[in-house]
């Protein structure tokens, strides 16, 4: 039995070191299993294969190193839509392109703390701790109310229009929230753009003046400060090609308007007076 499960196992092992090759890009990583393939022939030849020896073994797989396929992978949180920019970015950087993936609020930071990603849109605040952070942008809360609520149909409200009124239990996703709001079980205050990303029938979104907003910023680790990453940054802060991409180059400025100069009063043209009596013709002379 055990010549027989050597003679599967071989192959099957060389197979399994070009697809572990494959999938993390790393050729060291994948001759360190090959002790293993030759020390388990019989796990490979009963069927077990690459799972049982990660069992055995307590062998776990890490992410691909950066940038081994030429991507620049980037999450963003749910309410942000990047499609401007990952648009400028495929004219810019056909190159190399972009791969995105939405992700809950909850796990915004994962993807970058497991190196599946290289940067991210997050909702802040965020545990800053070893990454750049770059602020963009203000959402503006709104009181997600259900549809025959008192103030389903006003422009604003302020908190104190909602004192003393029931909150929908707080679920894991904005999603979920807004089912309980529809149900009647109370009033949400959430940002703008989720409300408008879950937007439902049964739900009024209604802008709510003196709540606190929440702010958009674009990070990805201080180990990551490439030049990829700073092109990706100068396009969602407006920078052009022309521009620089170094980590502390300013923005392109706006172009500045050169003061109109001062128009200078004209002098009033001289005024002519006409004598209303005509001017008579000198004599002319007779003749002798």
């Amino acid at each position: 039995m055990g010549t027989r499960a050597a003679e599967l196992g071989e192959p099957l092992g060389r197979v399994r070191l070009q697809l572990l090759e494959i999938v993390t890009g790393d050729v060291a990583l994948a001759e360190g299993f090959r002790g293993c393939f030759e020390q388990n022939a019989e796990l490979l030849g009963g069927g077990l294969g690459l799972h049982g020896l990660l069992s055995t073994h307590s062998i776990r797989l890490v992410p691909p190193p950066r940038n081994t396929l030429g991507i620049v992978r980037i999450t963003y949180v749910e309410g942000v839509s990047p499609a401007k920019w990952l648009r400028i970015w495929a004219d810019r950087r056909p190159d190399r392109p972009l791969e995105t993936d939405r992700v809950l609020e909850s796990e915004q930071l994962e993807a970058l703390a497991s190196g599946s990603a290289d940067m991210a849109f997050v909702r802040l605040p965020i545990d800053e701790t070893g990454l750049h952070v770059i602020a963009l942008w203000e959402e503006v809360a709104v009181a997600a109310l259900p549809r025959d609520h008192a103030y389903g149909d006003a422009e604003s409200i302020e908190l104190a229009d909602l004192e003393g009124e029931m909150t929908a239990p707080v679920q894991a996703t904005t999603e979920l929230t807004l089912e309980l709001v529809a149900a009647g079980t109370g009033y949400a205050i959430v940002p703008h753009s989720l409300a408008r990303l879950y937007a439902r029938r049964d739900v009024k979104a209604v802008p709510v003046s003196d709540a606190p907003t929440t702010r958009i910023a674009l990070v990805w680790p201080l180990d990551r400060d490439d030049d990829d990453t700073q092109e990706f940054v100068g396009v969602v802060r407006g920078r052009t090609a022309k521009s620089s991409r170094g980590a502390d180059a300013p923005d392109e400025p706006a172009p500045v308007k050169k003061p109109a100069r001062p128009s200078t009063p004209k002098k009033p043209a001289a005024r002519v007076f006409r004598s209303s009596r005509a001017r008579r013709p000198p004599p002319r002379k007779g003749r002798r």
